[in-house]
């Protein structure tokens, strides 16, 4: 029987030697992978038309850099037929959960940089949304249209010394 959990294909950054297994190393992975030249995309969280995922001009979101790093990319068919690379939907859920506290960690530092806003608590409450559009977190600021990587690069920053001083506390 085959194991219902797999990772996808995994993007291991310059320098680094496998696949994150700490908030600290998932950041500092995605990091790296927003650092390369052209790979920052706005919109999608991961953007590949090659028929290998990591190859040419793929590109990933702040989010997609993490998830690339972590969960990996699988090959999907949509109901009209057309195959795409997304972000893998089956793997474990221990990989599941890192990369949640890794993107938790990211909001976190959003909120800390840019508004000092809370982030909302519980389910979202699209009725309970002011007449503007604050943002709440990472996402948020990597998609608004004058964010620049540089911004997003800052907040992985932020997050990845909060990670540290979190294991020098913890």
């Amino acid at each position: 029987m085959e194991d219902e959990y797999k990772r996808g294909v995994i993007y291991t950054p310059e320098g680094f030697t496998g696949p994150p297994t700490t908030v600290k190393e998932a950041l500092q992975q995605g990091r790296a992978v927003l650092e390369e030249e052209g790979r920052w995309c706005q919109g999608d969280e991961f953007d590949s038309s090659g028929d290998e995922p990591f190859c040419g001009n793929w590109q990933a979101c702040a989010v997609g850099a993490v998830a690339v790093t972590l969960l990996g990319v699988e090959r999907y068919t949509n109901p009209s037929g057309n195959q795409y690379w997304r972000v893998a939907t089956k793997a474990q859920p221990e990989l599941h959960s890192l990369y949640i506290s890794t993107i938790d960690a990211l909001d976190n530092a959003t909120a800390e940089l840019y508004e000092g806003i809370e982030l909302p608590q519980g389910p979202f409450d699209q009725d309970a949304l002011p007449e503007y559009e604050p943002f709440y977190g990472v996402v948020d600021k990597n998609d608004a249209y004058s964010t620049t990587r540089e911004e997003v690069i800052a907040v992985f920053d932020a997050a990845i010394e909060s990670a540290e001083d979190a294991e020098q506390n913890g």
